[in-house]
């Protein structure tokens, strides 16, 4: 009898023992089907980037300009007798690619210092009257002088300047360094010097201008 019960418990023991195996096993494989599962994701989200948001295009305004083909009209406007002339001239070089603005700022410096020509014919300021890509007008205005008219050399922040007759009114700047001249023509317009004539004024300015 004794025998018969050991029998039967080895026979229950072993099958509990197998069944117990096969549910070990089955577990192991779930988990490491889950396992690979979570790597593959993990891989994936590590390869795929996130998407980048947009960025949107913010489009740049181009401000034409003026060019050699720009039609180029000067305005020349006589105080004095209130007469205007108008003259088509070609567009100068160091105009091209200048917008409004930087014109305005070139002619606000050139009166400070004009050209000989436009000095000789009394020249006051300049404007942009208008402006596009097409066409660019500009107004001179001009107060012819008198040969016999005097003129006053003074000395402003080291350069020199030049006064009407009534030794008050600007007439124009110019880029004459008083550290450049000679001692006692410093000392002169130092003394505010005088100058009788037209033609003299632009003799002096003309020895000395680089």
């Amino acid at each position: 009898m004794n025998r018969f019960f050991r029998i039967c418990f080895l026979c229950v023991a072993g099958a509990v023992m197998f069944f117990l195996g096969m549910w070990c096993s089955a577990y192991l494989e779930m988990k490491n089907t889950v396992e690979k599962a979570n790597e593959i994701q993990i891989i994936d989200e590590i390869a795929t980037p996130e998407p980048e948001e947009d960025i949107p295009m913010v489009e740049t305004a181009v401000i034409p300009t003026v060019d050699l083909n720009t039609e180029y009209i000067i305005i020349k406007e006589n105080i004095i007798t209130g007469e205007t002339e108008e003259l088509m001239e070609e567009l100068p070089s160091r105009f091209v690619g200048m917008s409004r603005s930087e014109l305005e700022e070139y002619f606000v410096d050139y009166a400070k210092c004009p050209v000989l020509k436009d000095r000789e014919q009394g020249f006051i300021s300049a404007s942009v009257e208008s402006y596009s890509p097409q066409k660019l007008v500009v107004k001179k205005v001009y107060e012819p002088l008198h040969l016999e008219e005097k003129f006053y050399l003074k000395a402003e922040e080291n350069y020199v300047v030049v006064y009407y007759g009534d030794n008050s009114t600007v007439y124009m700047y110019t880029n004459i360094r008083m550290d450049s001249l000679p001692e006692e023509t410093r000392r002169e317009i130092e003394a505010c010097k005088e100058i009788d004539t037209y033609e003299n004024l632009y003799s002096f300015l003309e020895s000395y201008t680089s």
